[in-house]
């Protein structure tokens, strides 16, 4: 075989990679495209736990406490977007109601507007899909006792990134660039960054019982109130972002995940008012000050004859569950009669 025929061959095959390649760059390229006008309606939110929360995934053989919580994999705390949907399903069902009774209008998409927008119940589950998905909601700040400054909200760049990644599902580039620039800050990997002295020590910060030597970032504290700037959070905006602390994922993943409470109750006889026997358990809950990052998705009806668009699944969701606001409250999980699991949706 001459050199100049292998040449041939060699160009005619790289010829053939490169136009396969560039076609199926074109047409990912088009499925991204089509992807995002299909979910042409998505808005993120921060999860703020007003109260713990026990968002549980029942008992579990080999762990600590009886009733722990949903965690990913790598052991964060998360709520799954299952739960979401069934807190925000019951909220709507409770809010209808209730306008329903005083004589509001209380359904824009149809008599079906429950079905249109979460599905249909179990047994008519093969009818159609809902129109609204939730993403899981990730761990964004966590709050953690600090010997000085009482409280620290903390995180780390794996947790940003996990809010950057919905902040850009959701074509929110202006969000994901301002937790971007939060991350660039974290450039030195042995040193945790913290926003003000109001934590600091010495150099160093002890939260829970942890040591961590710190580097003060003034510029963390305004990219931070830059970020929450239109939120409307359940407590001081700068009460937060003066104690914010990036901690190293090395360090911080770890730390974070292992940063819940774990309660012991027991159940007593009315009669006698001793513990009856055997109703001694432990539960896990996620903090107050918890914050996650979650986004709410809305693809066009699924159900045959409703000609509505996605951007009206997300209004009339909020128009049942906050009266037309993008901000509002729901209970999450388990234990909501003694006070656990209200959480407030804010809206960017």
């Amino acid at each position: 075989m001459s050199r100049d025929f292998e040449t041939f061959i060699l160009t005619e095959n790289f010829l053939f990679l490169f136009n396969a390649y560039y076609t199926l760059s074109l047409r990912t390229r088009g499925l991204l495209m089509n992807a995002q006008a299909y979910c042409s309606k998505a808005v993120p939110y921060l999860l703020f736990a007003v109260t713990p929360i026990h968002a549980g995934i029942g008992r579990e053989e080999g762990e600590y406490v009886d009733l722990p919580i949903q965690r990913d994999f790598l052991g964060l705390p998360v709520i799954w977007g299952s739960s979401i949907k069934g807190a925000l399903r019951t909220t709507y069902r409770i809010k209808k109601t209730k306008a329903g009774s005083s004589g509001e209008p209380t359904e824009t998409l149809g008599e079906d507007e429950e079905s249109i927008i979460f599905g249909p119940e179990r047994e008519r589950a093969h009818e159609h899909a809902g129109s609204l998905l939730i993403i899981d909601a990730k761990s964004f700040i966590v709050p953690v006792p600090s010997l000085k400054g009482v409280v620290s909200f903390a995180t780390c760049p794996l947790m940003l990134e996990n809010a950057k990644k919905v902040f850009e599902l959701c074509d929110r580039s202006d969000l994901a660039t301002k937790v971007h620039e939060i991350i660039k800050l974290s450039k030195c990997e042995e040193k945790a960054i913290v926003s003000s002295n109001k934590i600091v020590i010495d150099e160093k910060v002890l939260l829970r019982d942890t040591v961590f030597n710190v580097t003060v970032e003034d510029e963390l504290r305004q990219k931070i109130n830059n970020l929450f700037s239109n939120l409307n959070i359940p407590i001081s905006k700068d009460f937060i972002s003066e104690r914010i602390a990036l901690l190293p994922d090395d360090e911080g993943v770890p730390f974070l995940s292992r940063s819940t409470m774990s309660i012991t109750r027991i159940a007593l006889d009315y009669r006698t008012k001793t513990v009856k026997g055997g109703a001694l358990w432990t539960e896990e809950y996620v903090p107050e000050y918890t914050m996650f990052v979650t986004a709410l998705i809305a693809l066009p009806p699924r159900k045959p004859d409703v000609s509505a668009g996605p951007s009206a699944i997300i209004e009339a969701l909020r128009r049942v569950i906050a009266d037309g606001q993008k901000d509002f409250y729901i209970i999450l999980g388990g234990h909501e009669t003694i006070g656990k699991g209200i959480m407030k949706f804010c809206g960017w």
